[in-house]
């Protein structure tokens, strides 16, 4: 199919039919036990899910930037291809490629999207495609649970991979979202025991601007709350302008986006 003959949003219809078994021939979706790996969610509701966190992104680049068809797109933290299946409507004439450290769900991508490349990333290792390479560099639910180490490393190999003038989006945890674990009923409990009581994660936050537990689930993986100006020196010292009129949700994150310099 070629995708100029459709409209985005028909676009996303067959995505949707896709993710709900009603279609297998242009964006097969995996099997559930491999959808529900990443975020617990399948089918429909991942889709709508994806299509949010898109639109989202779509809106703040075009404030920055006009997307163009022939860029190259990498998604960080790409799992079985949720994002890449979507965005290839986009970017047609670029490369859509996606890392993760978890093999099974690369292994799930590469076997549904042979025509796309997905590629297995070490945690804290280098990114596996040339520098200077891509236009757009989106981590969606990433930098929300890395350790403060391997978020520093992370979005510095981000910064190496962007053209300059490149577009990185990431989405965070702020202490909006943090406030809002810690007085809901259903979250109270769960977050005590990440990042252990209120007035100990306030305090940190308060001091270093940057608040992490440790799940157990990953290495280096856990629950991260950030400030402002911690992400501010984040994406400096990764060569990135921080653009401050970016704080669209999405998912109960934050979007933030820097340009290449």
């Amino acid at each position: 199919m070629n995708t100029h003959d459709i409209s985005q949003e028909d676009w996303h219809e067959i995505y949707v039919a896709h993710a709900e078994g009603e279609r297998t021939d242009l964006i097969p979706f995996p099997p559930e036990d491999i959808q529900v790996i990443t975020n617990g969610h399948s089918g429909k509701k991942t889709a709508k899910g994806a299509i949010d966190i898109w639109t989202r992104m779509q809106n703040d680049i075009a404030k920055v930037r006009q997307i163009a068809p022939e860029w190259n797109v990498l998604d960080y933290g790409c799992g079985w291809g949720r994002m890449t299946r979507l965005i290839r409507y986009n970017f047609p004439n670029g490369q859509v490629c996606g890392v993760d450290t978890h093999p099974k769900l690369i292994e799930s991508a590469n076997g549904l999207l042979p025509d796309m490349q997905h590629k297995v990333v070490e945690s804290m290792g280098p990114i596996p495609f040339g520098d200077g390479m891509f236009d757009l560099v989106f981590a969606n639910s990433v930098f929300s649970h890395l350790s403060e180490p391997s978020a520093e490393y992370t979005l510095k190999e981000i910064g190496r991979k962007l053209k300059p003038g490149g577009i990185a989006v990431i989405s965070v945890l702020t202490e909006r979202q943090m406030e809002s674990f810690y007085t809901r009923q259903n979250t109270t409990n769960w977050i005590t025991r990440i990042l252990g009581p209120r007035k100990d994660a306030d305090k940190t936050l308060a001091e270093k601007g940057f608040v992490w537990g440790d799940t157990g689930r990953w290495d280096n993986y856990g629950i991260a709350i950030t400030s402002q100006d911690w992400l501010h020196k984040l994406f400096d010292e990764a060569g990135l302008d921080l653009s401050p009129n970016f704080h669209s949700q999405s998912g109960g994150q934050v979007l933030r986006l820097g340009v290449k310099r």
